[in-house]
């Protein structure tokens, strides 16, 4: 069960990429959340810049005034400026997760202990 989740970009508080200690890269896009694993998430950010296709589990259908993105079962309806916000928050995301779980622990466990060193100190003083 994860217990660290940093929040590795956003666009507000209902559009979103999280990671947490194990590696998990979380996408939340308004109600839905996708869990992904790094490598998956960066299949996701390759489909996107070439624009339409296939790449691992995703599929991406362009229309004229929407776009179907497929993860397996799941489906993402995107008109074409959510579909642009999208692919920038995917974009932005991709060059700043951590590719491996022992990389994502380190980075949570060491967060984690900068969040607690000003309270250790205010209750020391």
């Amino acid at each position: 069960m994860c217990q660290y989740m940093m929040k590795v970009c956003s666009l507000d508080d209902q559009r979103f990429v999280q990671q947490c200690e194990h590696g998990t890269v979380f996408l939340s896009w308004f109600h839905c959340t996708w869990h992904l694993m790094p490598e998956d998430f960066l299949a996701l950010h390759e489909l996107l810049r070439r624009g339409a296709g296939e790449e691992g589990c995703f599929v991406l259908n362009k229309g004229d005034e929407k776009n179907l993105l497929w993860c397996g079962d799941a489906c993402l309806m995107l008109r074409n400026e959510a579909m642009e916000a999208f692919s920038e928050l995917v974009s932005q995301a991709a060059g700043l997760i951590e590719r491996d779980a022992l990389s994502a622990y380190r980075k949570a466990t060491q967060r984690r202990v900068q969040e607690k060193v000003p309270a250790l100190a205010r209750l020391l003083n």
